[in-house]
């Protein structure tokens, strides 16, 4: 998931030059991997079984298992459920129609608008910097005409492949982990008291390690986080900032 903006890069460049039907189908299987890295990376680690989960006759092998069971563990949204859903519905329509077939086919058109991406959620193609010093430009938020049914779907992939680096982050936080066989009647109760003891060593494990930061340079530390923190708030506040300018042109 590290890779997810060269991975939507790439999408885009096989949107460029790839067919109606290229593109549902292309489309909806970046999704499907995203999906895959997203389950297993939460999972416990087991990657021997994953093949028997994910391949195959796997309780995982289809792309509506997986954004459902996604939805119900909690690693996707609502809308995020029902537009993967859509677009799964929109890539079967073209893998299973043989006949010559277009996105302003009109079952696949009124699907496509529903899951037009709405405006204040549009991530930027490209966001300007500065190269001299000046202010950089605002970037553009392309919203798109909803009679191109074709750019609405690309939209929306890519736009599900930016969430899914943030679904992802949030999931590897709350990964789940092998569970010990309970053996003797005391263990349960022994669980529950190691519990109330590492929240007490964590507190004071936390205090401890605030003093020794006061005491080193922790500036040379974070230097790399401070970075990529301020270039995440120059991107999140040109996004704001053109949204704003747009709702004052409309």
């Amino acid at each position: 998931m590290n890779s997810s903006f060269e991975a939507v890069g790439l999408v885009r460049k096989e949107f460029e030059t790839a067919s109606d039907r290229a593109a549902a189908i292309v489309g909806a299987a970046f999704l499907e991997e995203l999906l895959v890295e997203l389950l297993r990376d939460f999972f416990v680690d087991d990657r021997s079984s994953d093949k028997s989960i994910f391949k195959g006759y796997g309780f995982l092998s289809s792309f509506s298992s997986k954004i459902d069971l996604a939805y119900r563990l909690g690693l996707l949204s609502k809308s995020e459920h029902q537009r993967l859903h859509a677009i799964r519905s929109i890539r079967n329509e073209f893998a299973h129609n043989l006949s010559k077939i277009s996105f302003f086919d009109p079952d696949i058109q009124i699907k496509c608008e529903k899951i037009e991406t709405a405006v204040a959620l549009i991530i930027p193609e490209s966001i300007p910097v500065s190269i001299k010093g000046e202010k950089p430009p605002l970037p553009i938020i392309n919203k798109l005409d909803k009679n191109k049914p074709r750019e609405i779907f690309e939209q929306c992939t890519l736009q599900l492949m930016h969430l899914f680096a943030a679904r992802y982050a949030q999931a590897v936080d709350s990964k789940r982990s092998y569970l010990k066989e309970f053996l003797l009647a005391h263990e349960p109760g022994e669980v529950v008291l190691t519990k109330l003891k590492k929240q007490a060593f964590e507190l004071n494990s936390l205090k401890k390690e605030t003093e020794k930061l006061l005491r080193t340079d922790s500036e040379k530390q974070n230097s790399k986080i401070e970075k990529l923190m301020r270039i995440q708030e120059f991107c999140i506040e040109q996004i704001k900032a053109a949204h704003a300018q747009r709702l004052l042109e409309e």
